[in-house]
């Protein structure tokens, strides 16, 4: 027998349908993830930027600029950079992340003040609670927004200490509250905050509230005394860079004396074995390489060159020597070539120092396979 739905059964089924997607909605809401995986969109090198931007001190790292970089391109649906090694001063990429990370603080600096204005540490509480609030304009509504609609967002965490360099930044990818319902009520140890850090590249971390300690942690990976969202972010044009040709990487391990820049500069000499000579000057970009810090040069070589192809390389200097002369400590050179499936080291090299340049020594010669 066929049955002929009414008009009013059929109004029923109809709000059934929709009371059940309603429902449905609901426990999805308890977590949510973008697309941003950090394994393929992340940056595949380590935040371990020599900086040393503020009068002369280690303001070390740029985990802002790797943020916001790596979001522009997911916002741009361009591939990330393949390089596994730091940028080097200058390039396009480095100027990229430099430019993102200051815009991070100045677009935010008014977040950052209030949570450094905490004397004695008698807002850490209130501080802490912030992250929790899952009300209409808390914390944790502002994340799940962004993350419900599918954007990852940055997030400012605020250190334990009240050294502003210690702060950190981190990129929001995905949460999950459980059966916490987001009003400071019980179940607060259910939240989970998915996130990229730039500190630890091709691994998707947790942030977790330790409630009895008013702080937020990463196992294995430091705590923060509260976070806040950087709802100014604003998607920017990353530089599309082009595929490496053959090129030698050098990695060059600064000592207890730096290289101070500005005039005073490294450069370096590639002598192929067919007799051509490849100068790459003031590879530092005139910037100072800070005590016991390591940077990447890379230098592009003919299509083809293998390291059989190089003969011998010159790190050189032109320090002018007297009481204002530069000095220069390198306890380490390695040297890596392209092998087909990646970076393969062909030479490396160290000493205590393994070269010191002064006014009177300029150059440090080596071979690219040893």
């Amino acid at each position: 027998m066929i049955k002929v739905r009414t008009p009013f059964l059929a109004l029923i089924a109809s709000l059934s349908a929709i009371a059940g997607a309603s429902n449905a909605t609901t426990a999805r809401a308890e977590s949510g993830a973008t697309r941003f995986d950090p394994t393929k969109h992340g940056f595949r090198f380590q935040n371990t930027f020599q900086t040393g931007i503020v009068a002369d001190a280690k303001a070390d790292g740029l985990c802002a600029g790797m943020v916001y970089g790596a979001l522009d391109y997911f916002n741009a649906g361009v591939t990330t950079p393949a390089q596994d090694f730091l940028p080097p001063p200058g390039s396009p990429l480095q100027k990229h992340l430099m430019d993102r990370h200051l815009k991070s603080f100045t677009s935010h600096a008014d977040k950052w003040a209030e949570l450094h204005l905490n004397p004695l540490g008698a807002r850490n509480d209130e501080f802490f609670r912030w992250g929790l609030d899952g009300r209409r304009g808390g914390r944790l509504q502002e994340l799940r927004a962004h993350i419900d609609r599918g954007a990852p967002v940055p997030l400012g965490l605020k250190s334990l200490s009240a050294n502003p360099f210690t702060d950190h930044v981190v990129l929001a990818i995905g949460y999950d509250v459980g059966a916490y319902k987001g009003d400071l009520g019980d179940r607060k140890e259910d939240v989970k905050i998915l996130i990229y850090d730039p500190n630890v590249p091709g691994q998707t971390r947790t942030l977790t509230p330790d409630v009895g300690n008013s702080r937020w942690c990463v196992s294995d990976g430091g705590c923060w005394r509260s976070y806040f969202v950087q709802k100014n972010y604003r998607a920017e044009t990353p530089p599309v860079l082009a595929s490496a040709p053959s090129h030698l990487r050098l990695e060059i391990s600064t000592g207890g004396d730096d290289l101070r820049g500005g005039n005073d500069n490294a450069s370096v000499l590639v002598e192929l074995t067919d007799g051509r000579r490849i100068v790459a000057a003031n590879v530092n970009k005139s910037a100072k390489w800070t005590d016991r810090s390591t940077q990447t040069v890379t230098i592009d070589l003919p299509p083809g060159t293998t390291v059989d192809g190089l003969r011998l390389i010159t790190l050189r200097t032109q320090f002018g020597g007297g009481f204002s002369g530069d000095n220069w400590n390198v306890d380490g050179v390695t040297v890596k070539m392209p092998d087909g499936e990646g970076m393969k080291t062909t030479c490396s090299l160290r000493g205590a120092p393994l070269m010191r340049f002064t006014g009177q020594r300029h150059e440090f010669q080596f071979r690219p396979r040893c």
